[in-house]
């Protein structure tokens, strides 16, 4: 009883010394602990207003959306018994460019969740000019409730225009209550389309990362990406190489599809390129080892996976790791997102390479000159400080290669004269911040294809420092300059990935950081918004003049021992050029370059003097690109 006694005793001096003053040098009151001057509420006690914060978004909005959202509040109230009633909303649609953009107004609860549920719908109201108000019931919960204010976006809603709201007051119990503001002014811009593709938990897998996109040879639409099944981490891992498609531009999405599963090794980082001869789809991955557990012995792995139907089925992983690396190496893997086609036909894709046990990556160029049968890779590096990198065929035959730089500050630039045998001194593009994140390099158009003008086009997130401030670069000069330029998505945001559409618009497939690590979205926008309508994308003049759609051509006899007849029907005069390649994809002879008469032909091609091997003859006629193998053997 003494030793309870005293206890009570000393709990009770405790707790008188904690309430004293806090100069006195004992401690803080219990009130004054708690920050922002709350107040403690006891256990089961009335629930009272504490305060409603504004929360905003400054993601894009796709044209002819529903339920997208505007701005929210989260409405702060303690206590759990007498819940108190949210009847009224007070808002205006400020700074949105257009009301003629927006058809509908809802409010929806969403609980203690910051994330958008149409589940619980608070109220409606009217689009108009000036003060508007939602009347409603909702009880409150203890802790955060928020309140989505939503539009449904016009089908006719403007490119480039911005989604933007602003609250003024909640009434909670009867009494107005005015509203803390963000802490940034966010509004949404309009796009063309913008849609969520994969998000954490969907289809099995707790994490998304590693976009890719191509547009395939009938014009619809593939992703591919990595299902990170259980864990957000790179390889080795559990990862799946998962894809969608569409055939509407991006506006509706097929179910996912799993085409690569390793188990636990995984396979991760995937890129697509289309064979523009063949018009097969190629994803290329890496497989079963990390980049840094790589070793001579047990190497990260490098693999294909081929559709033949514009993406809807594919191939099992075929493996082609020792094609594409030098037997010292440590380790090699593709950058994720987009490998690219040359003139000659040639597929090619800058690896990044650990020639050594220490972890430095410099940049070599692999190739596939058969449509991704087999590869190989070129000896020289490209650059010997490096990371994930992306290349593109210029007008005058060089090859640029586009390079993550090792630190944050600008993308490393190397050009190749000769196919990738050597490589430039590497420089700096002043244009292109890289915030040490993987980005993408395109060709849009180009004057050899019958376009008005000859583009560049390169995503990034576009921030000193972190990755944020998604954004795409065009370039009128073969990639010297970068002059234009627009954010698609300010906020975090990480790896992306191109396409051209069939009608010129542009595709990207892009990591967006709002909730999870990241979110993958596809956004779709115009070369006239980008530009802000000083450029708009024409189709090329071959299309208009293209006579036929089957162009056929023959090479008799192949394989042949000094002579080819390249033998072809024209239905009218045609301009034509045809050259033949060495298997490095460099132009060894001109076989013709001028216009021809409307019949057949059977041009001859001399071969006598050539090295027995393999070569390729590519012709363009009007715009239309073809290529074929052929064999010289004695």
């Amino acid at each position: 009883m003494k030793n309870t006694l005293s206890l009570f005793l000393i709990a009770f001096l405790f707790l008188q010394n904690f309430t004293t003053d806090a100069q006195s040098g004992m401690a803080l009151s219990l009130d004054d602990a708690l920050s922002g001057g709350a107040t403690t509420v006891a256990a089961n006690a009335p629930m009272v207003y504490q305060e409603s914060i504004v929360v905003s978004t400054s993601i894009p909005v796709g044209k002819g959306e529903s339920d997208e959202r505007v701005i929210a509040v989260n409405v702060v109230a303690q206590g759990d018994s007498n819940p108190l009633e949210l009847t009224n909303i007070q808002f205006n649609l400020s700074g949105t460019t257009s009301l003629l953009d927006v058809e509908n107004i809802k409010i929806y609860y969403t609980g203690e969740s910051p994330r958008m549920s149409t589940a619980v719908l608070f109220g409606t109201a009217s689009v108009g000019e000036g003060p508007l108000e939602v009347d409603g019931s909702q009880l409150l919960a203890e802790g955060a409730n928020h309140f989505w204010i939503t539009a449904d976006l016009s089908e006719n809603a403007q490119e480039g225009n911005v989604l933007k709201g602003e609250i003024a007051s909640v009434t909670v119990d009867g009494q107005a209550h005015a509203v803390i503001p963000a802490g940034a002014e966010d509004g949404r811009l309009i796009i063309l389309e913008h849609k969520l593709l994969y998000s954490g938990g969907d289809y099995g897998s707790v994490n998304y990362r590693i976009p890719a996109i191509e547009t395939a040879a009938d014009n619809s639409l593939i992703v591919a990406a990595d299902a990170r099944v259980d864990q957000p981490g790179d390889l080795p891992n559990n990862i799946d190489i998962v894809v969608r498609r569409s055939t509407d531009m991006g506006d509706t999405w097929s179910e996912s599809l799993v085409i690569a599963d390793f188990g636990q090794a995984g396979g991760s980082d995937p890129a697509l390129v289309l064979d523009r001869r063949t018009g097969d789809l190629l994803c290329l991955f890496a497989s079963h080892v990390g980049l840094f557990q790589s070793t001579p012995n047990n190497r990260i792995r490098f693999q294909v996976c081929r559709s033949q139907d514009n993406g809807q089925t594919w191939s099992a992983p075929q493996e082609f790791t020792d094609q594409i690396y030098n037997p010292s190496w440590s380790a090699a893997w593709l950058a994720s997102g987009s490998a690219h086609q040359l003139r000659s036909g040639r597929i090619v894709g800058a690896v990044g390479v650990r020639e050594t046990s220490a972890n430095a990556i410099s940049n070599f160029m692999i190739f596939s000159d058969d449509g991704g049968q087999s590869w190989g890779y070129l000896p020289n590096p490209a650059s010997s400080i490096g990371d994930e990198a992306k290349i593109v065929g210029l007008d005058n035959g060089n090859i640029m290669m586009n390079i993550r730089n090792q630190t944050p500050d600008r993308r490393r630039i190397v050009i190749s004269e000769d196919g990738g045998q050597s490589w430039s001194t590497p420089y700096f593009q002043e244009e292109l911040i890289d915030p040490f994140v993987n980005g993408d390099l395109i060709r849009y158009t180009s004057v050899l294809d019958g376009f008005d003008k000859s583009r560049l086009l390169f995503s990034i997130a576009a921030h000193p420092t972190s990755r944020q401030n998604l954004t795409i670069f065009l370039s009128y000069d073969e990639g010297a300059t970068w002059p234009v330029s627009k954010v698609i998505n300010p906020g975090p945001s990480g790896y992306s990935s191109l396409t051209v559409l069939g009608d010129g618009t542009i595709g990207c497939f892009y990591e967006n950081g709002e909730y999870e690590g990241y979110q993958l979205y596809f956004a779709r926008v115009s070369l006239d918004w980008l530009t802000d309508g000083a450029d708009s994308y024409t189709m090329p003049t071959a299309d208009a003049e293209r006579p036929v759609e089957d162009f056929q051509v023959e090479i008799l006899p192949n394989p042949a021992d000094s002579l080819f007849q390249l033998v072809f029907d024209l239905k009218e005069k045609m301009a034509i050029r045809a050259t033949l390649l060495n298997e490095d994809g460099l132009a060894i002879k001109n076989i013709i370059d001028e216009k021809l008469s409307a019949g057949r032909h059977a041009l001859a091609i001399d071969v006598s003097t050539l090295p027995s091997g393999a070569y390729f003859i590519t012709m363009e006629v009007n715009g239309i690109l073809t290529a074929r193998k052929v064999l010289v053997l004695r």
